[in-house]
This record gives structure tokens, C-alpha cells and sequence, in this order.
């Protein structure tokens, strides 16, 4: 298994491994772009967001300290709760929340 596998799967690992660093630099990147530039466009925003989080649709809506694992699909008109941690896709139209991020109420 590869050093990110490991860390995925809650196993221990090398944080110093080249390719966690090269991803950690990475978000760092984005998050600088998305905290430093009040005056970027919403598709923007959107996009870079797309590329943090995978695949986000339209008016979503996500609470402060909320956490999403990688490759998560999130849908359409959906709302998370904030100090969520999102584990699994959320589908168009549903308000979800809690730790794991569950389903309360569709939409």
C-alpha cells in the first residue's frame, strides 16, 4: 500500500512521503486562492473547490469546521451542517449533518 492508502485506510504512515507533501502543497495552494482573493467570481470559487473536494453541484451549502474526505460527490441543493465530517456521497436535494454526515431529510 502507498503511504496515502495508508493514511486513508487510518493505518500509520510516512508523512513525509513526496506525494502527501506535493498534495499537502497543493491545497495549500488553492486555500490561498480561495482565502486571499475576496473579489474572484462564484465559478471560480467553484472551480477550485471542484478541485479540492472532487464534484460539488449547484447551491450547496456547507457549515464552518465541516470536513470532507477526498473524492466525495456532493449534490445539488444540498446543505451540511457545520462540524460535520462527510464520509459518503450526499445526493441532490438533502440536508445532512453530524459525525458521520448522515442523511436527516430530503428536500
Amino acid at each position: 500500500m502507498t503511504e496515502k492508502e495508508l493514511m486513508l485506510a487510518g493505518e500509520l504512515y510516512d508523512s513525509r512521503d513526496p506525494e502527501l507533501i506535493a498534495r499537502y502543497q497543493f491545497v495549500r495552494n488553492i486555500l490561498s486562492k480561495i482565502n486571499g482573493y475576496p473579489l474572484i467570481s462564484m465559478t471560480e470559487k467553484t472551480n477550485l473547490f471542484s478541485q479540492l473536494l472532487g464534484k460539488m453541484g449547484n447551491n450547496a451549502w456547507i457549515g464552518g469546521n465541516t470536513v470532507v474526505l477526498p473524492g466525495i460527490t456532493i449534490g445539488n441543493n444540498v446543505t451540511i451542517g457545520a462540524g460535520s465530517v462527510v464520509t459518503k456521497d450526499l445526493p441532490d436535494n438533502v440536508l445532512a449533518f453530524g459525525n458521520p454526515c448522515k442523511i436527516s431529510r430530503h428536500i
